[in-house]
């Protein structure tokens, strides 16, 4: 995880497996409170999610994550 400053970080989910594996992330893990901004770097699809973050992940393959807080999903341009 890195963080870029108190609104802004990048998180990594690593599979290592053989197979493809669906990897959950809490925004509990992270600290993070609330409505979040999980941004898919790779895919370039933003959205809102509460709780947690869910993706399925191929097998020795990463999806790189941008997280905010809801509040500032302006920067990002997410429609509500």
């Amino acid at each position: 995880m890195f963080t870029q400053n108190r609104w802004k970080m990048a998180v990594g989910l690593i599979n290592r497996g053989a197979a493809t594996a669906s990897i959950s992330l809490k925004w509990a893990d992270l600290k993070l409170t609330g409505k979040q901004v999980a941004r898919d770097l790779c895919a370039k699809k933003p959205d809102v999610f509460d709780q947690q973050f869910s993706s399925p992940v191929a097998p020795g393959g990463v999806v790189l994550l941008r997280v905010n807080p809801e509040k500032y999903s302006y920067i990002i341009n997410i429609k509500k």
